[in-house]
């Protein structure tokens, strides 16, 4: 698989997500994001051995674990989310660590980087769309990121044009996607002007203002490429 041509990702935050997966074969996504920090500390060797089944169909799987701050699901101190993070790391083909993290993970980071997992460095703005996200990306870049993430939220039109100029100066790995009213055209765009990491939810809950499901996306990604 070409890591870096633009694939959809299927978001899950629970082992009962996790569950519902492992029994149902659609292909509604092209990566699984696991959580780890939706996982209750109790849950981890069932969500491990879950994921390893979910491994062996050939599905790559994107680990992430953030703190509360930034968006985390249950409060974990830095030790313990990279200790999650080394826990599955024999799952991975993908790990997203947010760009403010770094500094304090970076252990953790450039080990699971050492052992081939393509290292996502993530930046996320739930009020804005700013305007400095080159700098974001040279920051990103300084930490030997594989895959610059970018989610930020879109107020106007304005915002569409400085993230789509934005993706289009750039050539190395970006995956980009706004919130808001705004998101949905932005995510179908961005998927077209080369984000390699598109996001949608899975079952019934969207997981972030204006999110697709991931099925839709992915098929509104494959038809606007048969198009184009």
């Amino acid at each position: 698989m070409d890591t870096f041509s633009p694939k959809t990702v299927g978001s899950i935050s629970s082992l009962e997500a996790l569950q519902a997966i492992e029994s149902d074969h659609t292909p509604q996504f092209d990566i699984l994001e696991i959580r780890l920090d939706g996982l209750q500390k109790s849950e981890g060797d069932d969500a491990l051995w879950g994921a390893l089944r979910v491994k062996s169909w050939g599905m790559p799987i994107l680990i992430t674990c953030r703190a509360a701050s930034e968006g985390g699901i249950i409060d974990l101190t830095v030790k313990e989310r990279c200790a999650r993070l080394e826990r599955f790391a024999e799952v991975a083909s993908y790990v997203d660590i947010e760009i403010s993290s770094y500094e304090e993970m970076r252990t953790t980071a450039k080990g699971l980087q050492s052992r081939g997992i393509t290292l996502v460095l993530s930046y996320h703005n739930f009020e804005t769309t700013p305007n400095d996200l080159k700098a974001k990306l040279q920051q990103a870049l300084a930490y030997d990121a594989d895959i610059s993430k970018f989610a930020v939220m879109h107020n106007s039109t304005d915002d569409l044009k400085t993230c789509a100029d934005f993706i289009q100066s750039t050539d190395h790995p970006v995956a980009l996607m706004g919130m808001g009213d705004l998101a949905p055209v932005s995510r179908l765009l961005y998927a077209q002007l080369g984000s390699v990491l598109n996001y949608g939810y899975l079952g019934d809950t969207p997981t972030a203002p204006g999110q697709w499901s991931s099925i839709q996306l992915k098929q509104a990604i494959e038809n606007s490429a048969r198009i184009s």
